[in-house]
């Protein structure tokens, strides 16, 4: 006895092929972007103001860490001041923490002179 196949059943059952392939394809894709989404980290690590060309002054270098950590409690992040005593160990630590980004810069304390 010979068997026949007709076309329609043929079309079907690449649909549906094509169907479970193409649901596979998206669930295994969305599974692979999910795994790679990372939150960002809210945390920003402050460090030390140095003077530029003008002496230390204690009172600047502690006003600008102040006014940076109410701005940056203000944008949402976490300021937290770093513990180490050079800039390298302080971007490891910041690093470490998975923190966003390291703030430190100089700061120049000028005298206005009248003329």
């Amino acid at each position: 006895m010979k068997t026949v196949y007709s076309s329609s059943v043929h079309y079907s059952i690449g649909k549906l092929r094509l169907a479970l392939y193409l649901l596979g394809l998206i669930f295994f894709n969305s599974i692979v972007l999910h795994a790679q989404q990372v939150t960002p980290s809210k945390t920003v690590y402050i460090g030390n103001f140095q003077p530029h060309e003008s002496d230390r002054n204690s009172n600047i270098e502690k006003e600008i860490q102040s006014t940076l950590n109410k701005k940056i409690q203000g944008s949402g992040l976490n300021p937290v001041d770093s513990t180490k005593s050079t800039t390298s160990e302080r971007l490891t630590e910041a690093k470490q923490a998975n923190a966003r980004f390291l703030l430190e810069g100089f700061y120049n304390k000028k005298t206005l002179t009248q003329t």
